[in-house]
C-alpha cells in the first residue's frame, strides 16, 4: 500500500483535477473478437468469491477474479465487509466499517460506464490510501467488466472507486485499470443505471455525467461459493 495524501481528487477514473479528467471521454463502441465472460450466469452454484450489491433499483452481483487480482480483490472485499481499515474523511479518523453501504453511483456515461465507491459523493474521494496495480492486466475491457478506477497516466493511484462497463470498448479504453471482477447477474440494472438523466457535471460541465436522482448502494454484502466436495 502506498501512503496517500490529505484530500484525493479522482474526477474521472478515479482522482483527477478537472482538466486532466477531460482525457478520458467515452469511447466510440467497437467490436471484438475477444472472448467474453457469460453474463446473468447461475452464480449461487459456482464456487467463488461475489459481491453482491443491492441498490435503490435492484441487485447487481459481482463475481471477483480472486487468482487474476488477488490484492485489488482483497481490498474491495474487505472494504465491502468491514474487515479493510480506511479514513473516515468526516473525521480524519481510521475506521472499520462496511465501506460502500449508502454510497452512490455518482457517474453515469450511457454506452460507457456507471463509477461509484466515492464517500463525498462526487468522485473526488476514496479510502485513504492508494493501491499498487496489479500486472498484467488479464481481461479485455468487455461490457459488464468491473475495474478499479484510478489517476489517469498515473500508476498506482486506485482506492476504493471502481467503475462497471456497460459497453465493449476493447481498444478505446487506455489499458491502465485493473480488472478484478464482472458481473454475473444485473446487468439490466447497470444498464438503467447507466441510461437514466443525467445533467452536466460540476467539475466538467461538457459531459453529462451525474445522475438527477443518484441511484444507492444499500449494502455490500460478501459471499462466498466453496467448491463442493466429492
Amino acid at each position: 500500500m502506498l501512503a496517500l495524501p490529505a484530500l484525493l481528487v479522482a474526477l474521472n477514473l478515479l482522482m483527477l483535477p478537472p482538466a486532466t479528467w477531460r482525457a478520458v471521454r467515452a469511447p466510440s463502441r467497437k467490436s471484438s473478437g475477444t472472448r467474453r465472460l457469460p453474463i446473468n450466469a447461475r452464480w449461487r452454484g459456482v464456487p467463488g468469491t461475489y459481491v453482491v450489491l443491492d441498490t435503490t433499483v435492484g441487485e447487481i452481483v459481482l463475481r471477483m477474479f480472486t487468482e487474476d487480482a488477488p490484492r485489488t480483490v482483497a481490498n474491495f472485499v474487505g472494504l465491502a465487509e468491514g474487515t479493510r481499515e480506511f479514513v473516515d474523511h468526516r473525521t480524519g479518523e481510521r475506521v472499520k466499517r462496511p465501506f460502500y453501504d449508502g454510497l452512490t453511483f455518482h457517474r453515469a456515461v450511457r454506452d460507457f460506464l456507471i463509477q461509484g465507491g466515492c464517500p463525498r459523493g462526487d468522485g473526488t474521494g476514496g479510502p485513504g490510501y492508494f493501491l499498487a496495480d496489479e500486472r498484467p492486466i488479464k481481461y479485455d475491457y468487455h461490457r459488464g467488466m468491473v475495474c478499479m478506477a484510478r489517476i489517469q497516466g498515473k500508476p498506482n493511484t486506485a482506492g476504493s472507486q471502481f467503475f462497471i462497463l456497460v459497453a465493449d470498448v476493447v481498444g478505446q479504453l487506455p489499458r491502465e485499470y485493473v480488472v478484478f471482477g464482472h458481473v454475473v447477474r444485473g446487468m439490466e440494472v447497470v444498464d438503467r443505471i447507466a441510461s437514466a438523466p443525467t445533467e452536466p457535471n460540476p467539475y466538467d460541465p461538457t459531459e453529462r455525467s451525474k445522475p438527477v436522482t443518484p441511484v444507492h448502494i444499500r449494502r455490500a454484502r460478501v459471499a462466498r461459493v466453496p467448491v463442493a466436495r466429492r
